[in-house]
């Protein structure tokens, strides 16, 4: 059953949902990761031409070997693999309970063990 669910139905109220904030450490990383995935798109999009518009030497063998030769499988593994980084750094699994204003308890769900444990 739904956190939602169960409290409307224990507490005989409308619960309203809202997003947790996210601390600032975390978000500040989720922005650096989609900094990241942009740059590691480019890289797979672009790299021989980065290379030598930097001047640097031909890309390295492993880059020949599996991103240049599979150019789309490797940019659908950034762009899953960017969001999957960034979705977990933003996610608290976290919620409070107010009840007439007042809050009843700070809450953070323990989707592993399906349960809500309090936050401390």
């Amino acid at each position: 059953m739904q956190a939602k669910e169960l409290l409307e139905a224990s507490l005989t109220t409308e619960v309203i949902g809202s997003t947790y904030p996210v601390a600032p450490l975390r978000g500040a990383a989720a922005q650096l990761m989609g900094v990241a995935q942009i740059a590691a798109g480019a890289g797979v999009l672009f790299g021989e031409r980065l290379f030598e518009a930097a001047g640097l030497p031909a890309p390295p063998a492993w880059y020949v070997t599996h991103v240049a030769s599979n150019r789309f499988g490797a940019g659908i593994a950034v762009w899953l693999g960017g969001n999957l980084l960034t979705n977990q750094l933003l996610a608290t699994g976290a919620f409070e309970v107010y009840h007439d204003g007042a809050l009843v308890r700070p809450v953070r769900v323990a989707l592993q063990y399906h349960m809500m444990v309090p936050c401390t």
